[in-house]
């Protein structure tokens, strides 16, 4: 039978390096991951729900003929779905990510085979790319990955990961 120590008031913390290490993904330390999480995902974060946003409204207003007001009806659905998954991606980044980009895709998809002079299947699936918004995942990712390092790392990666999403943006447009 083995007698586990019991640690006193007065015996200094014990830290498993290895442990909190793990915890933190990586520290930035996996170049890979970093480009992915800092880089890849946010230029194609730019890419895939800001330019079927701008292209929205200009095809509800050019080719439907709608007015300005369902035309904000339409574009709140759209931003509403961003914010639905957004919010979820706080308890459960990994899963809003996941759930949320498969939506999009469905989006995409009911954009891509619906009939292009009806304005309703247009609309919901334009609206269900709002649930790939992406950001708040790739923001608990990036907190992860560097909750070891000092915050002037996190800071200094948040930035390049800006700078890559409008790069996404400028690309598309």
């Amino acid at each position: 039978m083995s007698v586990k120590h019991q640690p006193t008031p007065n015996d200094a913390p014990v830290h498993n390096d290895a442990v909190v290490m793990g915890e933190a993904v990586n520290g930035g330390n996996d170049r890979l991951l970093t480009f992915l999480v800092m880089g890849v995902m946010p230029f194609l974060y730019g890419a895939a729900t800001r330019l079927p946003f701008i292209y929205f409204v200009i095809h509800l207003a050019g080719h439907f003929k709608l007015e300005w007001w369902p035309i904000g009806l339409c574009v709140r659905a759209y931003q509403g779905c961003r914010v639905i998954v957004s919010a979820a991606s706080i308890v459960a980044p990994k899963t809003s990510h996941f759930l949320g980009t498969a939506a999009g895709l469905a989006g995409y998809i009911t954009v891509f085979i619906s009939d292009k002079d009806l304005v309703w299947p247009f609309v919901a699936g334009t609206a269900v790319i709002g649930f790939s918004e992406t950001m708040s995942s790739m923001q608990k990712y990036a907190k992860e990955m560097f909750k070891l390092d000092p915050v002037k790392k996190l800071q200094t990666q948040v930035e390049y990961a800006k700078l890559t999403r409008v790069n996404g943006l400028k690309l598309c447009f």
